[in-house]
């Protein structure tokens, strides 16, 4: 997998192509809503764009489909290729209701909801991976959708 960059699938690069393409589409609580995929009848997915950032993490992504999938600002977007998972971000744009026959979902990566900190905890007699379980349950897990 690379490790950063911007990556573009459209309907003209994968028409008649062996490989499987799927998005997983979770609501706000985690559960399932709905899934597409490229093995299906109908596949509605039109064009795709993701990227990966240089420091880490899933950068932007933006798909456009030919009919509404009635997603939610907020739903999590799971990129999979050949059953891999690639990439995972929140939806943030949806389209406008009645305005198009394309319609296009932008969001952005988890790493959207991290920040740079400066943790002024002291630790003694901690094994590291204790110490990273701590920062990360204080200062991440209960202020982001990040989840272990």
């Amino acid at each position: 997998m690379p490790k950063w960059g911007t990556f573009y699938w459209g309907e003209e690069l994968w028409e008649g192509l062996p490989f499987t393409i799927g998005l997983r589409f979770y609501d706000r609580n985690g559960v399932l809503a709905k899934i597409i995929t490229s093995e299906a009848k109908n596949f509605p997915l039109i064009d795709l764009e993701f990227e990966f950032l240089r420091d880490g993490g899933c950068g932007k992504f933006w798909f456009t489909t030919s009919e509404d999938l009635e997603l939610e600002q907020g739903y999590r977007c799971d990129i999979y290729f050949y059953k891999t998972k690639w990439y995972s971000g929140r939806i943030q744009t949806t389209p406008l209701e009645g305005t198009q026959n394309i319609y296009r979902y932008e969001g952005f990566g988890y790493f959207s909801e991290l920040d740079w900190k400066i943790i002024s905890e002291t630790y003694e007699n901690v094994e590291l991976s204790s110490i990273v379980s701590d920062v990360l349950q204080k200062y991440y897990f209960e202020k982001s959708h990040i989840e272990r």
